[in-house]
């Protein structure tokens, strides 16, 4: 992403969060979300475009191209990590997280957020722990045959999407079906799959144990 300046990726950004939640992307509700004039919208689509990151005829809707959908949600990424480290851990209050990590989002390298990812994914779990008491288990630590609901996921980022993408979410009853020697892989019945979970995956997953 060398070639975005940080007020482009807000672009790429805002059009994302557009699209998912009003299904089109207009000028005027762009321009309203970073609150900037029409006419600055105009000119940076005109740049995005010519980088093949949107589509948009004349006068019309806004679409990210698949290139334009990947950079979006890779900063969008960065962004949630980042507020979630401010308010979590630094304890940072919402509104001034929300502006640093818009700030902060356009600098971080993968190699620095990738790390953040891991403490965040180890912080989390470790606070957890000291808190799950007897109700609560990480599923993998259930033996084979034991069945639980989902009740949370303690990692973040890009591991919290792919376990919820998996049917992972909050209410979900699973079943463990197979273990291997050492514990990992885990595999669990969940909606009617098979899914297979390394170690590490199962145990940002707890769930209530049903007797």
């Amino acid at each position: 992403m060398a070639f975005l300046t940080p007020a482009l990726e807000d672009y790429l950004e805002g059009i994302l969060i557009l699209k998912e939640e009003k299904g089109i992307v207009r000028v005027k509700d762009l321009a309203h979300l970073l609150k900037v004039k029409a006419s600055s919208v105009t000119e940076s689509l005109k740049k995005l475009k010519e980088l093949e990151l949107i589509d948009q005829e004349k006068y019309g809707y806004i679409e990210l191209t698949q290139a334009g959908i990947n950079i979006a949600k890779e900063i969008r990424e960065k962004h949630a990590v980042l507020k979630n480290f401010l308010v979590n851990l630094l304890g940072v209050n919402e509104e001034t997280a929300e502006k640093d990590a818009c700030s902060m989002e356009h600098y971080l390298s993968d190699e620095t957020l990738n790390k953040l990812i891991n403490f965040l994914n180890s912080f989390a779990s470790e606070k957890e722990g000291t808190a799950l008491g007897e109700k609560l288990k990480k599923l993998s630590l259930l033996n084979l045959g034991m069945k639980g609901i989902v009740r949370k996921i303690t990692a973040v980022g890009v591991l919290k999407r792919r376990l919820l993408d998996m049917g992972f979410v909050r209410g979900e009853e699973i079943e463990v079906i197979n273990v291997a020697p050492l514990g990992d892989p885990i595999e669990v019945l969940i909606k009617g799959s098979q899914v297979s979970l390394r170690k590490d995956e199962a145990e940002k997953i707890l769930v209530e144990v049903i007797p």
